[in-house]
């Protein structure tokens, strides 16, 4: 027995992950469409029926699940170094005791996830065009999901701690085979192994029930000096439903890190809209186009009290040919979708800097030091790693988000230079009761910046013996940490957050020209992003992303917002075929969340090369292309989820091929 050596008892966790997921993809599409109509008192209609089916079947491997909640070696185990036998041949034993023993469970072969998922649309509609030219379609749409998982390496906790007690084990009725040695890895025999893992079983589906009516046309003669003034009106009913059901084991809380909650859900929303486009002047002097839009929509939400209403108007000005300005103002109504509100509840172990490391060290505000001190932590507090239990899925309490976005932009067509468009567009959006999650790192950080964790974000920290965590906790800090002392227990359900507001500059630049060997077309687009900032609630630290990389709170992910990306591309096209170059650069970026002992906090910026080619012969279409052509890597960053780089933002599948043929009847 010998104190914990990182060099030498630490596990890499993240080198027994995928780095992608493995996956099948099939898909199956039909449109028919047909005219029953060309003439008569309802003019042209048309008849038309979509189908979309598709199936994926996928899988994912991560490191062994560990024991890290604290779970208990008896005194009376055989192997218990603290224990009843070996107590008095080990210097450091002063009383023979239970021993909280964590280790990751290598001999489950690791945690293996499997999904077969199924998606169905149908979408029947007529359309058509009365006499006077006006246009109509209605059609309803049904859709589908079933997503069928299995996850596997998963412990059935009671059964393991039977094994890591004696007593309990020879007293268990449901066979028992003998304690193991939690002490050493892959010490598990055959009947060990089957009696303490087992595999958990979800289903979870959705369903989509979607009524569409439009009708749009102008106002006959009358007109204005710009021309003909166009509206339009339409209604929706969209019906939803969802469910998440897991197996037996899971819903009694019998397998550890698997919540079982089944939960379900369904809403109804109906929508109506109404829109005009007025042309004020056209082709006179400082007025080659003058026009403006305004639009209204109407949402009812059934699980909303009382409705509401959102406008938009818009403007479009080209004083002489070659410059158009455009401007528009809309508000924003977005009922939460039904994962947002009926997600069954998922455990997850979240990456996170800790606040209360080496908080004796200068530098450390007072209210950390003070909260660090109540946890009855040691001024040098560290830890192998930094990982804390996580609570995340659906809240069918959460309301619509509010919105209010504006927009200014210029198009250049200059008449001198033939073929050239440059276009700016500067936007400001603002989002209230923002449907999302707290950033685990932020929560845990504004809670220990407070004094006497007065912060409301503190709420979200149950603590370890929270149900769905189920871990040991500290005797020292029961409601926050377990008794390895990592904060556990941080609820990521779904929330309406206070606020979230981004601004920045979108710009294009498109110019082409013949060459002897066809038509060249270049183009450069991008972002500037001036702002994205996150206030996770009234009254709260404003997070700025912009220019860094952390958790985005609309998604809950680790993400990059580089304030510059910019792809370019180039195009050469002829008669039957066409070749595009693309050059995809990205910024670099800091973590927001950057700790002093982390070995890299800055994600280099990356260009990323891509080529497609197509060929048309007769009815036939063939396309290949390779993405990532260079095979660059993604940059490396620390303790980022498993990977220890962004993956949601950068390409970690390396230089990929892929050829595609289509047959047009």
């Amino acid at each position: 027995m010998r104190p914990y050596d990182e060099a030498i008892d630490g596990f890499n966790f993240a080198k027994l992950s995928y780095l992608t997921t493995p996956q099948d993809v099939y898909s199956a599409y039909a449109v028919v469409n047909y005219e029953l109509f060309d003439s008569g008192s309802l003019g042209a209609v048309n008849a038309s029926l979509e189908m979309n089916y598709s199936n994926r079947e996928s899988d994912q491997l991560l490191a062994p699940v560990g024991t890290f909640g604290g779970w208990i070696t008896s005194a009376s185990h055989p192997d218990n170094p603290f224990g009843d036998v070996l107590c008095a041949s080990n210097p450091l034993c002063t009383e023979p005791q239970n021993v909280a023993t964590s280790r990751r469970l290598t001999e489950s072969g690791g945690r293996r996830f499997t999904q077969d998922v199924n998606t169905w649309r149908i979408s029947a509609g007529l359309d058509g065009q009365f006499e006077n030219g006006w246009t109509w379609d209605i059609n309803y749409t049904i859709a589908k999901w079933e997503d069928s998982q299995r996850d596997e390496g998963r412990p059935n906790r009671p059964n393991i701690e039977n094994m890591m007690d004696p007593d309990l084990c020879a007293a268990a009725t449901n066979g028992c085979p003998g304690v193991y040695n939690p002490f050493f890895s892959d010490s598990m025999n055959a009947a060990q192994i089957a009696y303490g893992f087992v595999g958990v079983n979800t289903k979870e589906e959705s369903n989509l029930n979607l009524f569409q009516a439009n009708l749009a046309g102008t106002l006959g003669n009358f007109e204005l000096p710009g021309g003909q003034i166009g509206w339009a009106v339409g209604v929706e009913n969209r019906r939803e439903k969802a469910s998440s059901n897991p197996d037996g084991g899971a819903a009694i809380g019998a397998i550890a890190f698997t919540p079982g909650n089944v939960t379900g859900g369904k809403f109804e929303v109906d929508e109506m809209y109404g829109e005009v486009v007025l042309p004020i002047l056209s082709g006179v002097p400082l007025a080659e186009i003058l026009t403006l839009e305004a639009s209204v929509r109407y949402t009812d939400v059934d699980f909303v009290k009382g409705s509401d209403t959102v406008y938009k108007v818009a403007a479009e000005w080209a004083p002489i040919e070659d410059v158009r300005f455009r401007a528009t103002y809309a508000e924003g109504f977005r009922a939460p979708n039904i994962s947002e509100l009926f997600l069954g509840q998922q455990q997850s172990a979240e990456s996170y800097t800790d606040p209360c490391r080496n908080y004796g060290s200068s530098g450390t505000d007072a209210n950390t030091v003070a909260n660090c001190q109540a946890d009855g932590l040691a001024p040098d507090f560290n830890l192998a790693t930094f990982q804390a239990t996580t609570l995340q899925g659906g809240n069918p309490n959460i309301q619509p988000e509010q919105s209010e976005s504006f927009t200014l932009g210029v198009v250049l067509t200059p008449s001198f230079v033939e073929n050239l468009t440059i276009s700016l567009d500067y936007y400001d959006i603002e989002i209230q009761d923002a449907v999302g999650t707290a950033p685990t790192s932020e929560v845990i950080s504004s809670c220990y910046a407070s004094p006497n964790f007065s912060d409301p974000l503190c709420a979200l920290i149950v603590g370890p013996a929270f149900p769905g965590v189920d871990e040991t906790p500290s005797p020292a800090a029961p409601t926050r940490r377990n008794s390895n002392l990592q904060l556990s227990g941080i609820l990521q359900a779904q929330a309406n957050l206070a606020t979230y507001e981004t601004s920045g500059i979108d710009f294009q630049i498109d110019y082409g020209f013949e060459t002897p060997m066809g038509m060249l077309g270049l183009r450069a687009s991008g972002t500037y992003l001036k702002d994205y900032d996150y206030l996770p609630f009234t009254g709260g630290d404003v997070v700025q992303l912009a220019g860094y990389f952390g958790g985005d709170p609309a998604f809950g992910n680790p993400a990059t917002f580089a304030e510059w990306q910019v792809n370019y591309s180039a195009t050469l096209t002829n008669d039957n075929w066409g070749v595009t170059l693309i050059a995809k650069y990205m910024d670099s970026t800091e973590d927001v969340d950057a700790a002093p002992g982390n070995l890299e906090n800055t994600a280099d910026s990356i260009v990323y090369w891509d080529v497609q080619g197509y060929y048309e012969w007769n009815q036939y279409t063939f396309t290949a292309g390779v993405r990532n052509l260079t095979d660059e890597e993604p940059p490396y960053v620390t303790a980022y989820d498993d990977m220890n780089t962004i993956q949601f933002s950068y390409d970690t599948q390396g230089r990929y091929y892929y050829a595609r043929a289509q047959i047009n009847f």
